[in-house]
């Protein structure tokens, strides 16, 4: 059985709902509308399934959502499309509302067709900004309304393709400037970049080639041969084959750089080229004719090699001198002692071998990052 409240408490109770229906109803009838739906809901939230608080709050919430429509649908014919959206946002937060209360409402399709229409408007609108944008070269704000207009309508036709266009055309330019100007390896390095995002955009391609050959150095690799007393320091070398060896070492560490502006000069038949520029060295003894044999080879620079040192017994060590050299000049831009010794050697692979490979290694690394532009 039901326990039944005590008197007083349910008089005061009804007395309290009635009052707010009754307040509601004087709303109602002075036309304020939202005033009378509050009291209604008030009196719902007191005693849920009031039969006259529900049907009032039914009856004003309808008639809230009309107001709430019309001011979103003049919004919207007025051409204020953030504001029409404001009020649009409202309309669909009281409806929320007003079901979560149990209430039934009745929406007006016209509302979000006017909606559709000024969003159509406005992303025309927002497209035609973007396009005066970037022929103005604004191009972040012209990104910028793109962006906008996109998050409206996914599906625009022509704004992502302007909007790639926005994001090429100020990093093309900027390697344009570059080129112009005279800075071929940064104008390189952006062509490079820009086409690696559009491998057809404009004359990125032409203009990256060129920048890359006006960036390009001519490289001969030298090795000068000891005389006299020196000489005999590294007889047991020549007898292994270890110039020979180390000069095919140094000349595909050279190429394993993968440095785009160094070119070599084939050098594996110098003496052939030398006979064809008519000139003829009995060999390579110092710097100043490595120099010149760079100029006959038609080397911008020369990367000169002297065998110092080598031992594979138990000293296990080999040390050379290493220059970079202007072949025009005799000026030396860069220079390294490069010693290998057996803590330097890994496992594997005989020591020969090794002691090149490393030597080698650190010869090419000589010319890593070399900018003759550069002071």
């Amino acid at each position: 059985m039901r326990r039944l409240l005590p008197l007083p408490i349910l008089l005061v109770a009804c007395s309290g709902v009635g009052h707010l229906v009754k307040d509601g109803g004087r709303a109602e009838l002075a036309g304020n509308i939202e005033a009378a739906h509050a009291a209604y809901r008030h009196a719902l939230e007191e005693r849920p399934g009031h039969a006259r608080a529900f049907a009032g709050a039914q009856r004003t919430a309808q008639r809230v959502l009309v107001h709430l429509e019309a001011a979103a649908s003049a919004a919207y014919l007025a051409g204020d499309h953030a504001l029409g959206e404001q009020r649009w946002r409202a309309v669909n937060e009281f409806v929320a509302a007003a079901a979560n209360d149990g209430l039934t409402l009745q929406r007006d399709a016209t509302v979000e067709h006017r909606r559709l229409e000024a969003r159509h408007a406005h992303v025309a609108a927002l497209y035609a900004r973007a396009v005066q944008a970037f022929e103005e070269e604004r191009f972040e704000a012209c990104r910028d309304l793109l962006g906008e207009a996109l998050g409206l309508d996914p599906d625009h036709a022509e704004a992502p393709l302007l909007l790639r266009l926005a994001e090429l055309e100020p990093r093309y330019r900027l390697a344009r400037r570059s080129y112009e100007e005279g800075r071929w390896r940064e104008a390189h390095t952006a062509f490079e970049a820009l086409l690696a995002d559009d491998p057809a955009y404009k004359d990125a391609r032409q203009l990256r080639d060129a920048a890359r050959n006006n960036a390009s150095y001519t490289l001969a690799h030298v090795a000068v041969e000891e005389q006299g007393v020196a000489a005999r320091a590294t007889y047991a070398a020549r007898v292994n084959g270890v110039p020979t060896a180390l000069n095919t070492a140094i000349q595909e560490g050279l190429l394993a750089l993968h440095d785009p502006y160094l070119v070599l000069v084939d050098h594996d038949h110098p003496e052939v080229l030398l006979a064809q520029q008519k000139h003829a060295l009995e060999g390579i003894h110092d710097e100043s004719s490595a120099a010149r044999a760079g100029q006959l080879l038609g080397a911008r620079y020369v990367l000169v090699t002297k065998l110092l040192r080598y031992e594979e017994g138990m000293g296990r060590h080999l040390e050379m001198q290493v220059n970079l050299m202007d072949a025009s000049t005799g000026r030396i831009h860069r220079s390294e002692l490069v010693h290998v010794d057996k803590h330097d050697l890994g496992r594997g692979g005989s020591v020969r071998s090794l002691l090149i490979a490393r030597a080698a290694e650190r010869a090419a690394a000589l010319l890593r990052d070399f900018d003759p532009d550069q002071p």
